[in-house]
């Protein structure tokens, strides 16, 4: 089960300030459809995408 607190303590300061939970992904789509999801964080740089790709690796929490 996803633990948010936990998924944000790992997080490191850069990636945690961008995490959004909860989030509607229907916001995010183009035909505005999808249902909430567990966490969203738009990365800036390749180095913040793979550290958010690890945490939710270690944690089990299914990424995108």
């Amino acid at each position: 089960m996803f633990d948010p607190g936990l998924f944000l303590a790992r997080c490191p300061a850069e990636i945690r300030d961008k995490v959004t939970l909860g989030h509607s992904l229907s916001e995010l789509t183009t035909l505005k459809v999808g249902g909430p999801a567990a966490v969203v964080c738009p990365v800036g740089t390749l180095d913040e995408a793979r550290r958010f790709q690890e945490i939710c690796q270690d944690l089990g929490v299914p990424s995108y």
